[in-house]
């Protein structure tokens, strides 16, 4: 090889960065160690090693926090961790170790008398004080700190190893792999920056990255001796090594919990235990059409399902939930105009009531019906006139049970509700208008009352051949997925019918609700697109009700939402206190500043920004906040599923590797 030649091949490889020497003048299955990189044909590797920790992060998981970080900030780059222990013996008896204790010990309380007899602008600022023998010293509370956290090590070295707990020496090492000299050069600026805040001493191995994988590679044996190269190690315990262990991520260890989907940073499992709480749960599943929410929520339900939770998910297009379908037990349950489907509300004989709950169910169905006939009368939410109907409603309902002899505080009276229907308020409703203790206004609201559910319930009403097949408790109580279809379109908004059959279904899931939790079971009810019903406000100040209180720790409720702006609207956004949970994914920048400023997830808001900035390489994944009770989980995860599965749930849009 001649001069020319030499200087071609060095200059070459400085343009492009080593693409010429990684690439061009290496096999497919070479690994060759450079001063301060390991380059194989496919990446580079850079190779960083934490010497000082302080003390104060012993309670923090810094490795994820640094893999967490790192991924945000260089998404190119891939962060891994190699840590290699030596047990070491500590002789806390011994005079050596009693004398340094006791020298760290008297170090740092002289310092701290010192340092408090100073006043509060000098201990703010540090002070330098002139020795009489001309040197001088400079009190601060960094070194304070720095003295303090030296003589709690003695201090919890002393304490673990007396009470029997063992010592390692660690080397640990962060291992960043990514394709191109630019992106690790980026990444060694950041870390750098990171690890100054964290207080880590980090290090780039330069010069014995040869011996790195010699003493550390995947292939190396297990050493035996400490490797001189790589001093000091770090003294850890063997609760310090728990503690910072990779595998420590978040949601991955838990007792019980279920399989979300893969963690986007560390590429484990993540998993969370979403039956730890003492409270329902209500989680917006959320993203634009096309992030892939009904994929998502295919794969939470299938997991659920898994360990035996009831599944209920309302079909607003319909022929999307039925994909589930083929892996759990299903039924589907059709409300349109060719399945005249209805839910009877007023019939509580199949509720297994007892004399302690016998009120709280009688109640929950009063409840259940005046808030039927109130989506029939179609008062808007504001409207003054709403009290009165509530009180007319409530009445002819109460009326009508007790003219049955269905007594709340007897049970077995229930059974009397078997043959009640709907038609059967109607006389009741036509006495109110004629009450002569009521105002003219009133009467008027009486009548408008009859007048409009006449044409739902009356004998000869507009939509009372809508009322014919009945669904009751018994048709889905031992069936672990339960389909709602209503075959609406996506350009067909739904009509005051389909809100009325969507109310029923939701009651019927509370009924369902209550008999599993006798059973000690869960219901996870999905809901999707919601916001297509003009009567969205009142279907969510229903769940409000339904998921407050001890009676309703059974149940998980999904809202699948495109956007978050339906919230923001009249009694919608009374769920917001409700809502414990959010999984997000891509989102319209409005939302995104939503989920930030309205509802105080400044987190979830910085990850979705991200997803906006980098659009392709977050398909399918999503943003989590998923708060028990007793754990808050947080991540971004995406959804991996086995490819006969993946590709049986892709819904009918489908653009690339996008699904809806």
């Amino acid at each position: 090889m001649n001069l020319l030649d030499i200087y071609s091949l060095y200059i070459a490889h400085w343009l492009n960065g080593g693409e010429f020497l990684r690439r061009g003048k290496m096999s497919g299955n070479s690994i060759k160690t450079d001063y301060n990189a390991i380059m194989t044909k496919q990446s580079i590797k850079r190779v960083f090693r934490i010497s000082v920790i302080v003390t104060d992060n012993f309670d923090l998981s810094f490795l994820d926090l640094i893999r967490y970080r790192m991924f945000e900030e260089c998404p190119n780059v891939e962060t891994m961790f190699n840590i290699t222990n030596y047990p070491v013996k500590i002789e806390i008896s011994s005079d050596k170790y009693a004398q340094a204790l006791a020298r760290a010990a008297r170090k740092y309380e002289d310092y701290k008398s010192a340092f408090e007899s100073q006043d509060s602008t000098a201990k703010l600022t540090g002070k330098v004080y002139r020795m009489p023998g001309g040197g001088a010293i400079r009190l601060s509370k960094e070194t304070l700190d720095n003295l303090r956290m030296i003589y709690n090590s003695y201090e919890y070295v002393f304490q673990y190893v007396a009470d029997g707990g063992s010592m390692m020496l660690t080397n640990m090492f962060i291992e960043a792999s990514a394709n191109s000299i630019k992106d690790l050069n980026n990444y060694r600026m950041k870390l750098f920056n990171l690890a100054s805040q964290l207080k880590i001493n980090c290090a780039e191995v330069r010069g014995v990255n040869r011996a790195f994988l010699t003493a550390f590679g995947p292939a190396a044996p297990p050493q035996k001796t400490l490797n001189k190269k790589f001093l000091p190690q770090l003294l850890f315990s063997d609760e310090n090594l728990a503690a910072f262990s990779t595998y420590t991520s978040r949601g991955l260890v838990c007792d019980a919990g279920i399989l979300l989907g893969m963690d986007f940073r560390s590429k484990l499992p993540f998993m969370a235990n979403l039956f730890e709480t003492s409270s329902a749960q209500v989680t917006i599943i959320g993203g634009k059409t096309g992030s892939g929410k009904t994929y998502a929520a295919f794969q939470l339900a299938l997991s659920l399902a898994g360990i035996g939770v009831h599944i209920s998910a309302i079909d607003i297009k319909g022929r999307e939930w039925i994909k589930v379908g083929k892996y759990i037990k299903h039924k589907v349950i059709t409300f349109d105009e060719k399945h005249p489907n209805f839910v009877n509300i007023l019939r509580i004989d199949d509720m297994q009531a007892t004399i302690e709950n016998s009120k709280e169910v009688y109640n929950t169905a009063v409840n259940g019906v005046v808030m039927l006939l109130s989506l029939m009368v179609g008062l808007p939410e504001d409207d003054e006139r709403v009290p009165d109907l509530n009180m007319f409603l409530r009445s002819a309902v109460q009326k009508l049970y007790s003219n049955r002899n269905v007594n709340p505080d007897n049970p077995k009276s229930f059974a009397n509700s078997a043959n009640l229907k709907y038609q059967d308020l109607m006389p009741l409703l036509s006495d109110l208008t004629l009450c002569q203790s009521y105002t003219t206004a009133q009467k008027e609201v009486a009548d408008l009352a009859r007048s409009r559910c006449s044409n739902y319930i009356g004998e000869s009403g507009i939509f009372a051949d809508s009322f014919q097949n009945e669904i009751t408790l018994g048709d889905i109580m031992h069936t672990p997925l339960v389909i709602y279809e209503f075959n609406k379109n996506n350009t067909v908004m739904s009509d005051i019918l389909d809100v009325l059959r969507i109310f029923m279904v939701q009651f019927l899931d509370t009924k369902k609700k209550a008999s599993l939790k006798q059973k000690g079971s869960f219901l996870a009810c999905f809901y999707e697109e919601l916001q297509r019903c003009p009567q969205f406000g009142n279907l969510i100040e229903y769940i409000c009700a339904d998921v407050t209180g001890s009676r309703s720790n059974n149940v998980l409720v999904y809202l699948l939402l495109n956007s978050l702006a339906v919230l923001q609207q009249g009694r919608a956004q009374d769920i917001k206190s409700n809502i414990t949970s959010f999984i997000l994914g891509k989102m319209e920048p409005d939302d995104i500043t939503s989920i930030g400023a309205e509802f105080n997830q400044k987190w979830l808001a910085s990850q979705l920004r991200i997803f906006h900035e980098k659009n392709v390489e977050y398909n399918n994944c999503f943003a989590a906040h998923i708060d028990t009770g007793a754990h808050v989980y947080e991540t971004v995860y995406k959804v991996v599923l086995p490819d006969d599965i993946s590709e049986s749930f892709r819904t009918r849009d489908i653009r690339g590797d996008m699904v809806v």
